[in-house]
Formats: C-alpha cells, structure tokens, sequence
C-alpha cells in the first residue's frame, strides 16, 4: 500500500511543538532544540503499489483480458491512489499515461505515484534525453491533476554519506 499527504498551511496549528534534532542517535550535548509547527494533512490517499497482477483477477478486479482497462479503472472505483511500477524500468511514454488518465476518471480524487526511472536511482547514469522522456512522460499526468507524487526509491547500498547527499 502506498500512502501520501496533501498539506496546507492554512491548516498548521497556531501552537509550536519542540523537535529534537540531532545524528539520530542519542542525544548529545550539541543538540538543538527548534520550534516548528505541525502540518495536519488535509487529504490522505490510499492504495495499492501497481494495478496490473495475475493473481488478482477475479478477486480484485473482474477476470477480463489483461490490457482492457478494467483493472486501473476498478482499483480507480475503490482508491484514491495507485503507485505506477513500470516508470521504475522505462519512462511513460506520454499516449500511455493519457490512457491512464482517461481510464481513471471514474474517480476524481484519484492519483497516481510514479516510481522514478532507476537509472536516476540504482545506475545513477540517466542521461538528458532520459531526462527529458521522463518529463514528457509524466506530463500528461500533471496537466490533469492526476500526478500525486514521485517516488525517488534508492537502493539499500545508498547511504548517508558525502557523495551521495551532493548526487541528491
């Protein structure tokens, strides 16, 4: 299941709540205490991570042909979210996304997550033009109102260190 936030500060408590902050471990000396006032979400998305799966026809969607629409479009009917998988492998082509949109009308609160194409993430080698078609790809998503948020999913081996924060 995937979950995001949609906030608004015209929502944020009037009241600051002290945050701790430090390396996050224990507490040190040199930790500093600030103030930040809380954010209450105004809309929580649920829903699942992808819409295509073999297994689920029949029990999460009707048994038709893969490729039809039914399944994005009975995942759309009963969630609000739905993570797109294949944008980690290969850009969205742009005619494939507006498909996607179309076909995910039924609901109007419905959005989608797409997973960033791993060679920002795994192979850290993506090149302009990649760039550019995963831009291309996501737009008509965007225009629509449909593109909730963008999952940047690194692999274990990435971690907290001076090289990789500079690649962020």
């Amino acid at each position: 299941m995937r979950t995001f936030h949609t906030n608004s500060r015209a929502n944020a408590a009037a009241s600051p709540v002290p945050v701790t902050q430090g390396s996050g471990t224990a507490p040190s000396a040199s930790t500093q205490t600030q103030e930040l006032h809380p954010v209450h979400p105004v809309n929580t998305y649920v829903g699942p991570a992808g819409w295509s799966y073999a297994d689920w026809k029949g029990i999460a969607y009707p048994a038709v042909s893969s490729g039809s629409g039914r399944e994005l479009e009975t995942i759309a009917q009963y969630f609000d979210v739905v993570e797109i998988n294949t944008s980690f492998y290969r850009p969205p082509r742009p005619e494939i996304a507006r498909v996607w949109v179309r076909r995910s009308a039924v609901n109007p609160r419905f959005r989608f997550t797409a997973k960033l194409y791993r060679r920002f993430t795994h192979e850290r080698d993506a090149s302009a033009d990649e760039e550019r078609a995963v831009k291309e790809g996501l737009e008509p998503l965007l225009q629509a109102g449909k593109l909730g948020a963008l999952q940047v999913q690194f692999p274990w081996s990435f971690k907290n260190v001076p090289e990789n924060r500079q690649y962020l």
